[in-house]
This record gives C-alpha cells, structure tokens and sequence, in this order.
C-alpha cells in the first residue's frame, strides 16, 4: 500500500541526535543490567540474569492491556503491557500530549529508495511548535514564515505531503545533557503520515491550542496520524495500532508532567538515591526522576561502586493518582516509609 512503502523510508532516515558514542555502556531495566550490543534496540538476552522482568526473558510477568477501538468496538488484546506501565498506546500518546515541540521531518525530493537520508529535511536544532487537536485526533504543528526551516517545511510538505513528526527527545531541556552523557535517549515517539495545511476556519481555534500570539505570521499543519512508533529507554521500537493511538486517552498528569519532573529534580534531588537503595536496593552515585503518570513514575540512576552502568527504576503506586496533589501526596508517603540508613550506606 502506499503508506506501507512511505512507513519504511521515515524511520531510518531520521536523525534524532543521539550521541555519537560508539561503544554503548552497559544499563539495565527494572534495575538488573543487561547490555546493548548496538543503536537499533537489539539486545543480548544471554547476559540477563535469572528473574529479569522482561518480556522476551519473562513473559509471565507480562499483563495483557485493552484498548476500546472508537470506530469498531472492538478491543485491542494483543499488546503487552509491563506490569507498573501504561499501555504502550497510552505512553505514546501521552509523550505526544504533554511536549510542545516536535522534530518535523519533510522530504526535499521523491526518494530513489529506503537509503532516504539526502531526500529528507529535518533539523532538531530547529523544533517546530505542536500539539494534539482533541476533536479531529490530528497532530497539529505552527510553520513561522520568518523562521527558514520552517518555511523550507511548509514549501516541502506543499509538494509531497508524506512526513514524520518525533517528539520526546527534545522536552524537558534540562534533562536531555543527562541522556547524551551516557548515549542515549528519553523514550521517543514518531507519527507518520500526511501533513496538509489545516483549514483557515481552524485558524482561531488551533492558535489558541498551540498559544501562538497573534503577531506571530505562519500557518497550521496538521496530519492524521498513519503510523505511529514507539522507541523506549533502551531503544527498543514498537510499532503502535493507529486506532488504539486515536482512542487512548491523555493522563491526568500528562500536562504537568514537565512540571512535577523539574520539581523532583530540584526539591526532591537529595531523596531520589534513597528511593531507589531503599526500595530497590541499589544504591546510587546520583538519581534522576525522569517520567511520571498515574501509575507510578520513573528514576534513571547511575548504580553505586560501578564504573558507568545505570538502570531504569520503576515505581508503581498502590493506587492510581487522580490529581498532582496526590501524586504528591504519594511521594510524601514513600518518604515517610524510608529505613533510617546512614547517609554512607547510599
């Protein structure tokens, strides 16, 4: 079909500034150490130690998630679902949701074949403005005609529509020296599809949307997502069902996301070591809370008398927040439930 060949080209002629790195250190998900062996999400399961939780070693501890498809009815069953996580669909849509910059991609030319890189426009030095249309289910993006990528974007999507939307590595700012230090990324999501210019009727009502001033000159994109693919922590790309991307809904805390990561980042630095020794058991060199949602939230920590290897932390909470007060609420509690440990044993 035509947007099975378009799909296979986006992906692998997108440069997302990963760190030039050759030789990827060792991590771990869930706070046991595996390695990666290259950039493209391929690991060695012969490194994993008995129990890991990982699906291709542990398929028990998988939990089967259910999407109600908006269209048809119809329930999507077949995506696995780390326990502790939101679903796959879910964790996409909402990496969407709570950025408002994206890395858009356009093609210059017709490409020759899947090798698409001198056929592609993408430069992530030079984020375009973005955001979700609720209503239509559309990703929508601001072209600023004084800026020259963005112009270069609104005269390529204008030729050939086809385009690519990633977002996830360039929010929140603060965060991203700390991914590249040790070569890698944020989870990453890219949507596929057609990028057309939004009717002018939506003008208003996608200006508000996207907080554009009335001053700013330039024009609303926006795509129907035709494919959508998910890139984790340790790289590993998923391909996410359209309609379940479409009917996922956005987290309660999705919008302030950013806001609760500063917070745990500043104000709560000192406790996040603890966190991890005391309820994981791992005591870290230093900590850094990462991704939150209803169910829990995430800390990336450089593990303790190791040279440079550093593991994703997951906490689940025992109930699902409904509101930033009792995410925080939460959080006072875990502290609370902290062993009184000399401060050397961290």
């Amino acid at each position: 079909s035509r947007m099975s060949w378009r799909r296979s080209l986006l992906p692998a002629a997108i440069n997302l500034s990963r760190s030039p790195c050759p030789h990827l250190p060792a991590f771990s998900h869930h706070g046991r150490p595996h390695r990666m062996i290259d950039i493209f999400g391929r690991r060695s399961l012969s490194e994993l130690p008995p129990g890991t939780t990982i699906t291709a070693a542990n398929p028990q501890n998988v939990v089967r998630g259910k999407m109600m498809d908006v269209q048809g009815g119809q329930m999507s069953e077949d995506e696995e679902v780390v326990e502790g996580h939101l679903h796959i669909a879910e964790r996409a849509k909402n990496l969407v949701a709570s950025n408002a910059r994206f890395q858009l991609a356009t093609y210059t030319g017709v490409p020759d074949g899947p090798d698409a890189k001198d056929s592609v426009f993408s430069d992530p030095r030079a984020p375009v403005l973005g955001g979700i249309h609720q209503l239509s289910g559309r990703i929508v993006v601001f072209l600023d005609r004084n800026k020259q990528s963005d112009s270069k974007h609104a005269k390529n999507a204008s030729k050939i529509s086809f385009s690519s939307i990633s977002t996830g590595h360039i929010d929140p700012p603060p965060l991203i020296p700390i991914f590249t230090r040790v070569g890698l990324l944020p989870p990453v999501v890219r949507v596929l599809g057609d990028l057309e210019l939004a009717p002018e009727n939506y003008t208003e009502e996608l200006r508000q949307l996207l907080s554009i001033k009335d001053n700013q000159e330039g024009d609303f994109f926006w795509m129907e997502p035709g494919g959508v693919f998910h890139e984790d922590l340790f790289e590993k790309r998923r391909e996410v069902k359209v309609r379940d991307f479409r009917s996922a809904k956005e987290d309660v805390l999705c919008k302030v996301k950013h806001d609760i990561v500063h917070a745990m980042n500043t104000e709560q630095l000192d406790w996040l070591p603890r966190f991890v020794a005391n309820y994981k058991g791992h005591p870290l060199n230093e900590g850094f809370f990462y991704d939150v949602d209803r169910k829990g939230f995430s800390v990336f920590g450089w593990q303790k008398d190791t040279e440079n290897l550093w593991a994703e932390y997951r906490f689940e909470f025992t109930g699902e927040v409904e509101d930033t007060e009792t995410f925080f609420q939460n959080m006072e509690m875990l502290k609370s439930g902290i062993k009184a440990v000399p401060d050397a044993q961290y």
